[in-house]
């Protein structure tokens, strides 16, 4: 019977979106489950795929499957593993030599075999050029709107034209607190703080 690791990550804590946790244990469960695989370890990740050998989930990870203490990593979709398709191929490689499995749940492939290997990088490739060239587009994106003189980030939370009734507001005896004056006049507290401390 193998030992299996599931690993199951996320690079944002919302937990409706179809990559969550929760959902990525579920499915990983049931291919224990239905393949006899003991689970020696859940490892849940809330981090970039970035960073693929630096990661303290895969360091324990490949110590326990290096040391014999497992014999599978498990993984919901590639793409779960990591981001950068170099640093995926070595740690399926640092698996394949102590004698384990890396298997991906979504297209059921076993990394650490030849066939696999090569869907695996080839998945892995496409993967990162769509990710790189999606964030150049969006720096292009985004240096065209300044340039047209869009504002960027966060939109104000207040509505400045209620600055001198904010003012009246903290200027009574006793001053409304920032608390009162967010209640009468929307926004938060912070913000109108700040606004009225920068007049």
């Amino acid at each position: 019977m193998k030992r299996a690791i599931l690993l199951a990550r996320v690079s944002t804590s919302k937990e409706s979106q179809e990559t969550s946790i929760d959902r990525q244990l579920a499915r990983l469960r049931t291919t224990a489950a239905a393949r006899g695989w003991t689970v020696v370890l859940e490892l849940l990740v809330d981090e970039s795929g970035r960073n693929v050998l630096g990661r303290e989930d895969i360091k324990q990870a490949l110590d326990l499957i290096v040391h014999k203490r497992a014999d599978v990593l498990a993984i919901d979709h590639l793409f779960r593993l990591g981001r950068n398709t170099k640093e995926m191929l070595e740690a399926v490689d640092i698996i394949a030599a102590a004698g384990g499995a890396f298997y991906e749940q979504e297209r059921e492939i076993d990394a650490t075999g030849p066939f696999g290997r090569l869907v695996f990088t080839v998945i892995a490739a496409t993967g990162e050029f769509y990710i790189r060239d999606l964030s150049k587009k969006i720096r292009e994106g985004l240096q065209r709107a300044k340039e047209r003189g869009v504002r960027l980030g966060r939109q104000p939370t207040l509505d400045y034209a209620k600055l001198p009734r904010a003012r009246e507001l903290r200027a009574e005896d006793p001053p409304r607190s920032w608390t009162a004056i967010a209640g009468e006049l929307g926004g938060s507290p912070g913000a109108w703080s700040r606004a009225l401390s920068r007049v």
